[in-house]
């Protein structure tokens, strides 16, 4: 490149007045220039130029000869600005007018460029010329959709580009990555849109879909360490991030105080919508947050049509009622025994006093023993409140057991209560009306049941099975209408049948329900202490109509294996030993314990692995029988079971689990480290026990405020839609959508300068 003047009328006309008199006023010493280009570095500083750079803006043009010698374009480039106004008429069309703007690289507005542009979708007008200095279009759309305008300018020379991206949609997007409407939109180029909406919104597609403003967003580049961006979103619901450099993959995090933290790592899609679900009450502390419902059971004399109920006599046979509302923003792997036997609200005096009565679960009634439920820790709003009842065998054995329970439906009825924060829904009774053993009611088919993976702790397979048909009824979320453990019997034999109410039935017309079948197979753990312990293999099949031969649950290639941790480190298994009497200080939790037998082959629930370090997460990856397409990391905090006063040292159920944090990967990530938030976030730590009882000398098991739950899920995606984890998925399709997902789950420790 050849060395060039210094005096050149552009820069003068360009620098302005305090340049012009610059120039003018040298000195009889030549001033310093430092990368040689004519400018002095005196000049360079006034002009916001490198002094020891010829080309501070690599164009190829010398500072001293750039029109613009801080902005790059090498002359050829107009600045071209576009604004959109969108109108929608309802049941009329979509219409929005595009105002452009052109000027040179000078600033001026330029009103002789000859201004196009083109379209994705719908019909766009030619620009013409207003006397503004404007250039105007309308594009016209007859239904909802994201459409892509690209628009030109040319001046003489001059020209510029300018991709515009025009929302003809009129709600916000459910939770998910590129999910509907923007299930075409691609990957991000240069534009990411993150949108924060309510958690509700999940699983009940009768309601609005509302934004959460404040929610703050980070974005961060895997492709460069340390390269983010943030903001904050507004009260349209979503905030927008525009960059030259802005490319996928990226990790988006969208966190704010009083709700769970919702991370999506790896992605590349233009629009992403987070979920924003509260934090749960918290047990023992929160109670003003939550309301309970209780009432009665009627209909066991068949009042209502059925065949009688046999009273309850003795402890062989029960006639019982199994109480449950709808399970919302819960997923299905979460299934459980514990999700069936409900102890919340069951207190210290539970099981104490050696009566049968005071030991059945405040969600079940027992005819004619017990007609009267409790359902405790609701928020408020509106549930399906479901009892299901029939003939239940071994229920007192379920305080050593959850999964001796065996149950053989009979009838359900359902109604619909509303909880109040801090209040008791009272004499909420349900009639029960539907007749499952006659088959007009009913739709039934078989199963068969079997083949479990292997559980990584034992090497041998899952030791327990339980059938759980499942229907989503939409608003209200999902229900079981059986909880079928023949599996374990000793002389099982294959098939088992699956039994569901009739879509059709008087009941769900009179609540105006459509009902989805979801068949869940489940293998599990052995009971550990009475506990219903982590590690469960499900498999999901959707059928709405009974198929014509037994379902195939059977073949080991269905079941995924469970996933397993590595940092933190998974507790020790070794096996506990027994707890001294009367200790002058409590034990570490999963030390001991007080039962007379101590079982083999796992460690207590309660047992700690190792310190979350360098805020990584990571785990082996799951390759039996194939990989999954999707991992989903929870992060949460346990709270004890009740004490079992009858069998001393166990447990009533397992601890139950509430999440603080959501992380979902691509199927090829298996380390992640937590993308780090504020200290004005959380108070700085969002990863800690908010209900710690470390000095609690009676509880089953016992957690500390900095014990957390490390939860790992694999998912097997796809049924019944193409799965992309970058394009139309949407958080709920890990119910609707899964074919199979395995889960683990171990307590772990944050240290004090951690999360």
């Amino acid at each position: 490149m050849n060395r060039r003047g210094l005096a050149k009328t552009p820069l003068l006309a360009a620098a302005g007045a305090v340049l012009v008199v610059m120039l003018g006023s040298c000195g009889e010493e030549p001033a310093v220039d430092s990368d040689g280009d004519g400018l002095s570095d005196y000049q360079e500083a006034l002009l916001g130029t490198d002094p020891k750079n010829p080309d501070s803006d690599g164009d190829d043009v010398w500072d001293s000869e750039d029109d613009s010698p801080v902005q790059s374009g090498n002359g050829k480039e107009l600045a071209l600005s576009v604004d959109v106004e969108v109108e929608h008429t309802p049941g009329g069309p979509w219409v929005g007018t595009l105002q452009a703007r052109v000027m040179d690289p000078a600033g001026k507005v330029r009103t002789d460029a000859q201004v196009t542009g083109t379209a994705d979708a719908g019909t766009l007008t030619p620009f013409e010329a207003g006397k503004d200095g404007s250039y105007a279009a309308t594009l016209t759309l007859e239904q909802e959709k994201l459409v892509t305008v690209t628009v030109h300018a040319v001046a003489g020379p001059l020209q510029a580009a300018r991709k515009v991206r025009i929302y003809f949609i009129s709600d916000l997007p459910r939770p998910g990555i590129n999910p509907a409407p923007y299930e075409s939109s691609g990957g991000i180029d240069g534009f990411l849109r993150v949108f924060a909406v309510h958690g509700d919104s999940i699983t009940n597609p009768d309601r609005a879909v509302e934004p959460v403003p404040g929610t703050r967003v980070f974005v961060d580049a895997d492709w460069q360490p340390g390269k983010r961006w943030e903001g904050t979103v507004g009260e349209q619901g979503f905030v927008d991030f525009e960059a030259p450099d802005l490319k996928g993959p990226v990790t988006v995090t969208a966190a704010l105080d009083g709700f769970k933290a919702c991370t999506v790592v790896g992605i590349n899609a233009a629009h992403v919508s987070l979920p924003m679900t509260p934090f749960d009450p918290v047990p023992g502390k929160d109670e003003e947050l939550t309301g309970s419902i209780e009432g009665s059971v009627l209909g066991f004399e068949g009042e209502y049509g059925l065949a009688p109920f046999e009273p309850t006599s003795g402890f062989d046979r029960w006639s019982i009622g199994i109480i449950q509302v709808g399970l919302q923003n819960v997923n299905l792997v979460s299934l459980s025994m514990s999700s069936v036997l409900a102890y919340e609200g069951a207190g210290g005096n539970f099981c104490s006093t050696g009566n049968p009565l005071d030991c059945v679960p405040p969600n079940m009634v027992v005819y004619s023993w017990k007609t009267g439920y409790r359902l405790d820790a609701l928020r408020p709003g509106e549930y399906l409140v479901v009892a299901l009842a029939g003939d239940g065998y071994g229920v007192m054995d379920t305080l050593s057991d959850p999964y001796k329970l065996r149950f053989e439906p009979r009838a359900m009825g359902a109604v619909v209560a509303t909880v109040e924060a801090g209040k008791v829904t009272s004499t909420t009774d349900i009639p029960l009306t539907l007749d499952l053993l006659d088959p007009g009611s009913t739709r039934s088919f078989l199963v068969n049941l079997d083949g479990f993976p292997n559980d990584p702790l034992t090497g041998a397979p899952l030791e327990n099975g339980l059938m759980l048909p499942v229907m989503d009824t939409g608003r209200y979320g999902y229900i079981w209408t059986n909880v079928d453990g023949r599996w374990n019997d000793p002389d099982f034999v294959n098939p088992l049948p699956v039994l569901y109410p009739d879509p059709d039935h008087p009941l769900f017309k009179e609540l105006d329900i459509d009902l989805f079948y979801m068949t869940v197979g489940l293998a599990g753990r052995k009971s550990y202490l009475g506990a219903d312990p982590p590690g469960i293999s499900t498999v999901i099949i959707r059928e709405q109509e009974p198929p014509p031969d037994p379902l195939r649950m059977d073949l080991d290639w269905k079941w995924l294996r469970l996933p397993e941790g590595v940092s933190p480190t998974p507790p020790d298994t070794g096996k506990p030993g027994h707890c001294p009497e009367n200790p002058s200080q409590l034990p570490s939790p999963g030390s001991c314990v007080n039962a007379k037998n101590i079982p083999e082959g796992y460690y207590p629930v309660d047992r700690p692995g190792g310190v979350l370090t360098n805020r990584t997460l990571s785990w082996k990856p799951v390759v039996q029988p194939r990989t999954p397409d999707l991992y989903a990391l929870r992060l949460g905090y346990l709270v004890s079971a009740p004490g079992n006063n009858i069998n001393p040292g166990f447990a009533i159920g397992g601890p139950e689990s509430y999440k603080l944090w959501e992380i979902l990967c691509p199927p090829n990530v298996t380390s992640v480290k937590l993308p780090e938030l504020p200290e004005d976030l959380y108070g700085g730590r969002l990863l800690r026990n908010p209900a710690p009882n470390l000095d609690d000398p009676v509880s089953p098991h016992r957690f500390g405020p900095d014990t957390i739950e490390v939860e790992l899920n694999a998912y097997l995606m796809g049924d019944g839609k193409p799965w992309s984890y970058h394009q139309g998925f949407e958080f709920n399709d890990m119910n609707l959508h899964s074919h199979s997902v395995s889960q683990d789950s171990y307590p772990a420790i944050v240290p004090e300068d951690g999360p």
